[in-house]
């Protein structure tokens, strides 16, 4: 198993165990935001 590896997984667990809900909140605005974006892109 590669460094690379290893350190993506702990920054998915990161995400997914969030301390405390608000941290997941923002998360989750920021991935909203970032898929509009991208929607908004592919419109043009």
């Amino acid at each position: 198993m590669s460094f690379n590896s290893i350190y993506i997984t702990i920054i998915i667990f990161t995400l997914l165990g969030c301390k405390s809900p608000n941290e997941k909140k923002k998360i989750e605005k920021v991935e909203a935001s970032r898929t509009e974006n991208i929607n908004n892109y592919k419109k043009q």
